[in-house]
């Protein structure tokens, strides 16, 4: 685990403290003084040389963990004015959007942290939503499955907020991003990668996997635009590697061993939450 900024606290003030022991480590003996005594305070002496070292290396930590939040951050005000400007969604509309992105890839962010799989933050990308790059696979493809369907589960209880805030107040925002998110995450659970319904689908059959890939291209074919053709691209490659057995992250020795119970158990999550959002999407007036 990378320790956060606050764990290195409690040392530097460790060796901060001990900087009021330095002038005596250091200063010549008196006559009463033996040399084994000088000696055994220069230890403490050179630790307290050490603590600015401490000091900067806890700073560097904070301004490292800054960076990664800036340029989170930044990619989500540029999202904005992309959104805002060329979408012409308007500010609020935009700013609701990329919040809605922001939820969804934080469902997956935190899943991954419980499964021990360390990750990138969300980078978000106009047109193409938002990313979090993984630094390691993770052990099964259940694991992999719970980190896929964890965003769209995330990110359609803040399209069901935004719909419940639409029922309440009305006008014309809240059911606009209420439909944004629930297509939104409806879109990312096609069983095909490189979308969260990919890696779901590893968890419950492979034959899923050439349907969502003729989903993807039948999407492609009704809205043709160069995004969704970069997504048909990689995604066709990868999605025909999976189902071969031959994408290296996952053909491993037992990663995609699971018992029925636990395919089952995904399938009717999986199924269960693409019923809810189209019955949402059914149930709302469209704006």
């Amino acid at each position: 685990m990378t320790p956060r900024s606050g764990q290195f606290a409690p040392a530097a003030s460790a060796a901060l403290s001990a900087t009021g022991d330095a002038p005596s480590a250091w200063r010549s003996p008196s006559d009463g003084d033996t040399p084994s005594s000088g000696q055994r305070r220069r230890p403490h002496g050179r630790l307290a040389m050490l603590a600015p070292v401490l000091y900067l290396l806890t700073k560097l930590k904070v301004v490292v963990v800054f960076g990664k939040v800036g340029v989170t951050g930044l990619s989500m005000l540029i999202s904005v004015w992309v959104y805002a400007a060329v979408w012409g969604l308007g500010w609020a509309a935009a700013v609701g959007f990329v919040a809605l992105l922001f939820v969804h890839e934080m469902g997956h962010w935190l899943m991954m942290r419980s499964k021990g799989v360390p990750a990138t933050a969300p980078l978000f990308i106009p047109f193409l939503g938002a990313v979090i790059g993984m630094r390691g696979m993770p052990n099964s493809v259940q694991d992999e499955a719970a980190i896929g369907i964890a965003g769209p589960l995330a990110g359609t209880a803040g399209a069901l907020l935004c719909l419940g805030l639409a029922r309440l107040y009305g006008g014309h925002l809240w059911p606009l991003l209420a439909m944004m998110g629930l297509f939104l995450n409806l879109f990312n659970l096609l069983p095909v990668s490189p979308l969260d319904g990919g890696r779901i689908a590893g968890a419950i059959s492979r034959w899923l996997w050439p349907v969502g890939l003729a989903g993807l291209v039948g999407v492609f074919l009704l809205h043709p635009n160069p995004f969704l053709l970069l997504i048909v691209l990689v995604g066709g490659v990868q999605t025909i590697a999976r189902f071969r057995g031959r994408y290296p992250p996952t053909a491993r020795p037992g990663y995609a061993d699971l018992r029925v119970r636990e395919r089952v158990t995904m399938a009717v999550l999986y199924f269960g939450l693409i019923a809810l959002i189209a019955a949402a999407m059914l149930g709302t007036p469209l704006v």
